[in-house]
């Protein structure tokens, strides 16, 4: 195991080792249910139409009702509009009592340049699904953090 190889104590760059980071207890939000509203938000690279009609087929194929973002297909140089609406829209999804996923629409660039200004305090308090990959994994790391 290579964490038996390592001397006790802070990483070479200072750090605490990663066990440290663990949060003692992880939620898992509730089984979605038939009917539950997912929001389709853009943190990252920015998207087009046709790809949201897809997305939002394959939502309501699985069974539940997409719902999105009210910046998804806004557009600023390569992302999903400025970074105050994707944070918008982000804080939004998160929040809202009547959103049961969040559903980050693609990766690419983006979400890191977020993470300071959003507010966790609400998923943390009442988790839900989110779903995203590439650069929402910074997103995902963070929310496990906080304990979701």
């Amino acid at each position: 195991m290579i964490e038996a190889a390592l001397p006790p104590g802070p990483g070479a760059a200072g750090l605490e080792p990663v066990s440290t980071v663990h949060p003692t207890h992880v939620q898992v939000p509730p089984p979605l249910p038939p009917g539950a509203r997912g929001a389709l938000i853009g943190t990252a690279r920015r998207v087009d139409e046709a790809d949201v009609a897809v997305m939002e087929s394959a939502i309501r194929q699985a069974g539940y009702v997409p719902v999105r973002g009210p910046h998804l297909l806004a557009q600023h140089y390569q992302w999903a509009g400025t970074d105050a609406q994707r944070l918008s829209d982000l804080q939004w999804a998160l929040d809202a009592p009547d959103i049961a996923a969040v559903l980050c629409a693609r990766g690419g660039y983006g979400t890191s340049r977020l993470l300071d200004a959003v507010d966790l305090s609400g998923i943390a308090a009442r988790p839900k699904w989110v779903v995203g990959y590439s650069d929402v994994t910074v997103l995902l790391a963070a929310l496990y953090r906080v304990g979701v």
